[in-house]
Order: structure tokens, then sequence, then C-alpha cells
């Protein structure tokens, strides 16, 4: 049966997906992420002088995370064809690095109380230029630029060892206003400009939105920037040379930061539903005390996966919460109740640990799938959540899954293992909601992109995997338990 979408697919998950003009695109925008990383490395020209053992603590764990960041920029890059070595290099070397380094990372930092306003406003700058990317239709880019916005912005938010370095970084700030107010006014002075630069629309910005390299416009992730720095600065009593007033009258796109942004009541009543579901559906696994893994390998990764389920769902209480939801309610009526916000899914009786491994194969796989729905979300921290989302369970859980099927078919039970896919496999096509041409989702902005086209390449990849494993995908694939897609 011919399950191809009528549509041009619009995700891209790898990189003989792109265009020969989105690759080159893609490239330059992470060569350019690897300059500003290795910028902040300073391992050739340190020119700070870290002033406490706590400053120098968090300070480690920074460069950490940016070593992470580099490792996972630098892996996209290989898989995409270009070698990163070069640019590290050249970045650790020297302040000016390569050409792509933008000016802000290009500049020296005088001492302590200098690079206190260029790490708040570095973060801040690249938490704006960030969201112009969490959009974008080649998927490993979105994940980098989600962590990226996670780690600048959210601070606090999963996973839990990124350290809040902008609120860190305010309160050090406003200690030293009342002796260097001077001083550190002429730092913004200094900085503002170099950050700006870094946000601002470049002149290939239309060609990046035209392949979907860039999924949201340069000049709403300018305005963000502009607005958050303006009010944080203002605060402390700090003036930056800039005016909200010079976006009066410009093109900006829908986008919501928080829980406290001005929501429609529609488009609030849609979101909080939607969230409910996702928080059911997350902490069901940490619920499912009846299992019996056969093996110490299996109880070990089970625990791990039970963690990051928990660490999911934690996300969607702190969302839910920040929008003035009671979660706990939702956990309850999941757990005690009538599972009103539970898929149909989860309320079937589970048999046995082959049926775990099914599940995971199938269900991660498509809740996966679900959250690159979303990774352009116009209310960001939903974006994000879905961006961690994605990585654990369409990429490492579901792969898990699969393994524990093709174990038990390689004991003896490949009987078992296809009587249990065909329990499952109805329930998981339902899993992605209807194909109505309406989609009040995305006509809001809280997705953006289809289940029709997202049902469809989980699909492909069961059928891929069904031929790997020798497992018989049904005669009708679109057929599910509620509907026929």
């Amino acid at each position: 049966m011919d399950i191809a979408t009528n549509e041009q697919p619009r995700v891209k998950m790898v990189a003989n997906e792109l265009s020969p003009a989105a690759r080159a695109q893609v490239v330059r925008v992470l060569r350019t992420l690897i300059q500003i990383e290795s910028n902040k490395q300073q391992i050739k020209e340190p020119s700070v002088h870290f002033p406490t053992p706590e400053e120098n603590k968090e300070a480690a764990l920074e460069r950490g995370l940016q070593g992470r960041r580099i490792e996972e920029v630098s892996g996209i890059l290989r898989g995409i064809g270009v070698n990163p070595d070069a640019d590290v290099a050249e970045g650790l070397k020297s302040l000016a690095g390569t050409a792509l380094r933008p000016a802000m990372f290009a500049t020296a930092i005088a001492d302590w109380d200098d690079f206190l306003v260029f790490r708040y406003l570095r973060d801040r700058a690249q938490a704006a230029w960030s969201l112009g990317y969490v959009g974008t239709d080649f998927v490993p880019l979105a994940v980098v630029a989600s962590r990226l916005y996670m780690h600048t912005a959210l601070g606090g938010q999963r996973p839990t060892r990124y350290c809040a370095w902008v609120t860190h970084q305010l309160k050090r700030i406003a200690e030293r206003l009342p002796a260097k107010r001077e001083k550190i006014q002429a730092a913004v002075a200094k900085w503002y400009p170099l950050a700006l630069k870094l946000v601002v629309p470049r002149a290939d910005e239309a060609e990046e939105r035209a392949s979907g390299v860039r999924g949201r416009g340069a000049l709403t992730c300018e305005q963000v920037f502009v607005n958050t720095v303006t009010q944080e600065l203002g605060t402390l009593g700090l003036s930056v040379p800039d005016s909200l007033a010079r976006f009066a009258g410009q093109s900006l796109e829908t986008i919501y930061l928080n829980g406290r942004a001005a929501l429609p009541s529609a488009y609030r009543d849609k979101l909080v539903k939607l969230l409910k579901m996702h928080l059911s559906s997350e902490y069901t696994t940490t619920y499912l005390e009846a299992l019996d893994p056969p093996t110490a390998e299996d109880i070990a990764e089970w625990s791990h996966t039970i963690q990051e389920e928990g660490e999911h769902g934690e996300g969607m209480v702190d969302l839910l919460r920040d929008l003035g939801e009671d979660p706990q309610a939702v956990i309850d009526d999941m757990r005690y109740g009538e599972g009103k916000y539970l898929l149909d899914f989860f309320k079937i009786k589970i048999e046995s640990w082959d049926e775990i491994g099914i599940m995971r194969w199938l269900s991660e796989r498509a809740a996966g799938y679900q959250s690159l729905a979303s990774l352009g979300s116009n209310y960001i921290p939903y974006a994000i959540w879905s961006a961690r989302n994605y990585m654990d369970e369409g990429m490492a859980h579901a792969g898990v899954g699969k393994e524990i099927a093709r174990r038990a078919i390689a004991e003896g039970r490949r009987g078992e293992i296809q009587r249990l896919f065909d329990k499952r496999y109805p329930a998981v096509v339902d899993y992605f909601g209807s194909e109505k041409p309406a989609n009040e989702f995305i006509e809001m902005g809280i997705k953006v992109r289809s289940n029709r086209e997202l049902r469809r390449r989980w699909i492909l990849d069961q059928v891929r995997d069904c031929e790997e494993l020798g497992v018989r995908m049904p005669s009708d694939p679109l057929q599910g338990t509620r509907a026929h897609y």
C-alpha cells in the first residue's frame, strides 16, 4: 500500500535529505557555533581571573557543557561530510578564531566586571539567536538550538545539571553596582552592540527561510533580545543603548516565552490539554510496578528509562505550573482515576516483558515523531521540551525496545513477538491524532508539522525495522483502532 505523503515532507532527519543550498547554510551555522563555543573555552588566551572558588567551580561546569556542545556540533558536521577539526583548532589558538567568529567573541575581556556583563549579554544573545533555529526542518540543528536555549535562557529546566547562569550573572552584577556603577554601565555600552549583531538578520536570512533551515525570523528573535535585556537591566537601573520603539509597525511573528505571556484563552485551553496528555503519558511509565525485567541489564536499563521519563514529566510539571495549572490532579487521575488524559495505548493491559519491548519499539518512536511536530512551537518552553523528548524517546528508548524484540526472536519467540506487534500496532497508529485538513494546533502555532506527515514517516521506519527483524507489517498500515488514516 502506498503510504507516501501527498506533500513534500518538511522534516529532515539526516544530511542526505538536505538540498545543496540548505546543506551549505547548515554548515555555516554549525561552523559559526563551533567558533563561539571554542572561544568560550579560553584555552590559549585566558583573560579573566575568576575571583572565588565558587566562580571557578561554575566556570568549570560551564566549560564542560560547552565541550559537550562542541562534541555534538562536530558530530553533526562529520555526518554532513565536513571535518570540524580545523575550525576547532583555529578557535582555540587565538581570540580572532576564523572569519566565521562573531565580533562579540573576538573582542578582549578586560576584567571580571567586564566579563560579568559580557557573559550576561552573551547568554541573552545566544538564547535569542537560537530561537531562529529551534523550528528548523533539519532536526539535528533544531536539537542543538534547543539545548543552547535551555542552557542560556531557561537555566533550571531539564536536565537538572544545567545552572541558572543568567540569574547568577544578574545577581553578581547587582552586587557590584553600588561601588562600580559607572564601570558596569560602560561595559553595557561596550558589549550590547556586539551582542545585538549576533541576533540581527543576516543577508542570507531569506534563503535560510526558503530552504527550511531557519524556522523563525531573526527580527522576532532580535525583539525578544531587546525586550528581555531592556527589562532586566532596567530593573537594576542600567540603561541600554536601544529602544523597543524601533520595532513598531514591523512584521513580528507570534511568540510566547512563558506562562505569564498574554495567551489567548482558546490557545491556552488547547495548550493545557496537550500538556496534560503528555504528563499522563510520561508518568505512566514510572508506575508499571508489575513488570519483571528478566536480566540484570534489563533492570538497570529500565531504571535509567524511568529516571528519564520522570524528568520528561517534571518538565511538563514545570510548564503546567507556570500556566497556573495543578499537575498533581493530572497525575492522580492518571494513576487512580479515569485516566481522562491518557491515550488508548496506555489503557491496554501489558502481558510480559516481550510486550514492553514491542510497546517501546512502536510507541517511543511515535512519541519522538510527535515531538517533531512541536519543535517550532510558538510556545517556546514546549518547543524546548520537545527537543529532549525526541532525543530520548524517538532515538534512544525506541532502539532499546527494538533490541528487546530482536532478543526474543533470537530466543525462539518470533510468533509471540508477531502476536504482540499485531496487538499494539493499531493503537500506535491512532497515537498521532486525526488528519483533518484544519488542524487547530497548527493554525494556532502550538505545532508546526502535520499528523499526516509524521505518521507516515513513522510507518516508513517501522517498515524498515520489520524487514530487518522479519516481523510482518499489517496489510493496511494506516488502519488504527479508532479510524483509518
